[in-house]
């Protein structure tokens, strides 16, 4: 087995654990809060799947790079939401039905907008899959539909069961995360370091462009803003990398994607931080006689 076989191998592996995990963590209601509120799902997806790429194209157009490193940022920008950001934001105070349930629609949506984005991609920049649209479809199905599918199965017909394991998946998640985090520095540490500044720069301006688009579109509310800022940023690498190792096995995209997770973990934490500093601050006390009130500005 070849080293590409090996993490294309990985990547499946890690898709099909991290979006199992996402349906043992939703509860049954979760999808239908975002379908019972219409405009807010339209909002949300909308800023996931049409306003971050439609940036992203315009900010590659004038930002001077590697024709690899513009490609890898496509393939991110169809490719939103990792499955265990949903804790991270909730742990920031973030709207907890909200967070499964845009997850829900986003691994739902991927069956249509993964294929179309290699359709997109092949059609209008000229970069030449190696695999038919159809074909994407099928792997899309197979590794975010029959999972997501599977993990909410387990937490409606035996939850006790769903919450025993999902700690333990969750664990299984990071650790094939970090193991082939680590394969792709040992084996990639030359094409690392060839991405350069300029390809740095625009990895480091695309995590930070999708956080302010999913801040400014998240609504007033900060629980909702501070979800999808953290959602549209951390674009799915699983889901990058499924395109890039099926469609684009010849431009060796795997390093500059790892390094894109890499970029927008330092950026998603600093966010995260600051969100938690603005709005999960205890309640001030008044000269010992009990909680007073938040100051003036916290949500």
């Amino acid at each position: 087995m070849t080293l590409v076989e090996i993490i294309n191998l990985g990547v499946k592996i890690g898709i099909v654990v991290q979006v199992f995990t996402l349906g043992m963590h939703s509860q049954a209601g979760d999808l239908q809060h975002l379908g019972r509120r219409p405009y807010r799902l339209f909002r949300s997806v909308a800023a996931v799947y049409l306003v971050t790429p439609l940036v992203m194209v315009l900010l590659l157009s004038v930002l001077d790079m590697p024709g690899r490193v513009k490609l890898a940022i496509l393939l991110l920008s169809f490719a939103p939401g990792a499955p265990l950001t949903p804790k991270q934001a909730v742990s920031a105070g973030g709207n907890r039905a909200y967070a499964y349930s845009l997850m829900l629609w986003i691994a739902l949506a991927a069956i249509i907008t993964v294929p179309a984005s290699v359709a997109i991609l092949s059609r209008f920049f000229g970069f030449q899959g190696e695999v038919t649209v159809l074909q994407v479809a099928a792997n899309v199905a197979q590794f975010h539909f029959l999972p997501l599918l599977l993990g909410l199965a387990l937490a409606r017909v035996w939850p006790d069961i769903a919450r025993r394991v999902s700690p333990a998946f969750d664990l299984i998640n990071k650790a094939v995360l970090v193991f082939f985090g680590l394969v792709v520095l040992f084996a990639y540490g030359s094409s690392l370091r060839q991405i350069g500044l300029s390809g740095s720069v625009g990895l480091f301006v695309f995590g930070l462009a999708s956080l302010a688009i999913g801040h400014v579109l998240g609504g007033e509310r900060h629980d909702t803003r501070s979800v999808l800022a953290v959602i549209n940023s951390t674009r799915t690498p699983g889901t990058a990398l499924l395109i890039a190792t099926i469609a684009f096995s010849r431009l060796n995209l795997v390093p500059v994607i790892f390094s894109y997770l890499l970029f927008v973990q330092l950026v998603g934490l600093l966010y995260l931080r600051w969100v938690r500093s603005r709005h999960l601050e205890p309640p001030v006390t008044l000269g010992g006689l009990g909680p007073g009130i938040r100051p003036r500005g916290r949500a």
